[in-house]
């Protein structure tokens, strides 16, 4: 009996370290330009499971049917001779592989394990910005670098409104915003035990976010931090009269914001995304049925954003009604359910923080090529890892416990 408890301990500490590894390098190689481990840390981790866990094979019903739909709009692309790229075709037959981890994410905490890859990259991004900033004369250097190893990180020179701003944007940022809102909501929690590790936390991934030197991740923590007070303070009655015009007239200004930023003249990516919605309205205008059956994966159209056929666009929502049409919907499910399970649990706090921050990664990605990557798979293992260790997936009969509970309070 204690040899089978060991044995099965040793298997699942074994597979958290693999786990474990394989999100590191996620994390601070996003491009798989400098390791180059993703793939083989990937392949052992998927031997590893086959070999020693049992599977779930209730999750084949989120991935089958993806590799279905890939398969028939590729076969349909081909019979309409359209121009296509088949690097970007077997690309997206290789982005969704890690699907394929849903089958055992039963057996791993993956909000535990996606922690320390986090700070040691927040902590990564952070000295090489200080680095940068206290010696100019490396910027070039690391610009050169980076441009030779799949751009993992991308420097910038922006002006926002009349403000000179110079950023550094890891690729790999985004999937710090699960931490970013439970730091933020336990900062504000009586049941914290350690405010000074949580405040520590709070302001490395917010420094982080705050240098990205993207609108969208500058703008996203300070969102977190106004729902996070929402939220905390909603249940107070006197509170609420109090916070109801702040709230109000704070995400106006936000909005406002928001709107000057997306419309700021001379703004080149401005440019290039409007560029892009010009020529998606026009393919769509003129091929009308590529909304029902795509133009596939891998195919390619001319945009002026970039004056030129690409097969790719940073307006990923529409990128995928164009490759699979109608059928994007079954990718679009993979994405959602995890709000509608959020949605299920709403008279919980916490859970209702954790859909709004997916909510904003989901919104984020609509304009940015990281839903389909690396990234966007790690946010989507966070989440169903959460859902399922608190029982808020639709075929796990719900239990009589607190929500969050495989989140420890610091």
């Amino acid at each position: 009996m204690l040899s089978e408890i060991f044995t099965h301990r040793a298997i699942q500490t074994i597979g958290n370290i693999l786990f474990f590894l394989l999100i590191l390098v996620l994390m601070v190689d996003p491009g798989n330009a400098i390791l180059h481990l993703k793939d083989k840390i990937f392949v052992c981790f998927v031997g590893y499971n086959i070999l020693f866990l049992k599977p779930d094979i209730r999750y084949l019903a989120f991935i089958l049917p993806i590799y279905l739909v890939i398969a028939i709009c590729f076969v349909l692309s081909t019979i309409q001779q359209v121009p296509i790229d088949l690097t970007y075709t077997l690309a997206a037959f290789k982005g969704f592989a890690p699907l394929i981890l849903l089958l055992w994410i039963p057996h791993y905490n993956v909000l535990k394990l996606v922690t320390p890859s986090i700070i040691i990259t927040s902590l990564i991004i952070l000295i090489l910005y200080t680095v940068i900033v206290s010696v100019p004369e490396l910027e070039n250097l690391l610009f050169l670098y980076s441009k030779e190893h799949n751009e993992m990180v991308m420097l910038t020179r922006r002006n926002w409104l009349g403000v000179n701003i110079f950023g550094m944007y890891y690729r790999s940022v985004v999937t710090f915003l699960p931490l970013f809102f439970i730091s933020t909501y336990y900062l504000f929690s009586s049941e914290c035990k350690s405010k000074i590790k949580v405040l520590l936390v709070f302001v490395i991934l917010f420094t982080t976010f705050l240098i990205s030197g993207t609108r969208a991740m500058f703008l996203t923590p300070f969102a977190i931090l106004g729902v996070v007070i929402w939220l905390r303070f909603l249940t107070k009655s006197k509170a609420r009269y109090f916070l109801y015009p702040i709230f109000a007239l704070a995400f106006v200004m936000f909005l406002i914001l928001i709107i000057m930023m997306a419309t700021q003249e001379g703004d080149q990516s401005n440019n290039i995304k409007y560029g892009h919605l010009v020529s998606y309205a026009d393919l769509f205008n003129e091929q009308i049925w590529y909304t029902l059956w795509g133009q596939g994966p891998g195919s390619m159209f001319y945009s002026e954003g970039f004056g030129r056929m690409t097969a790719e666009t940073e307006w990923t929502y529409l990128e995928l009604m164009r490759n699979y049409g109608i059928f994007s919907i079954v990718i679009f499910f993979v994405y959602i359910y995890p709000l509608y399970c959020c949605f299920k649990f709403r008279r919980d706090n916490f859970m209702i923080g954790m859909g709004f921050t997916y909510t904003i990664f989901l919104l984020v990605g609509g304009t940015n090529p990281f839903l389909l990557n690396s990234q966007g798979m790690t946010m989507v293992w966070i989440m169903y890892s959460y859902l399922y260790n608190n029982d808020a997936v639709h075929f796990i009969k719900a239990k009589d416990k607190t929500l969050h509970s495989e989140v420890d309070s610091p």
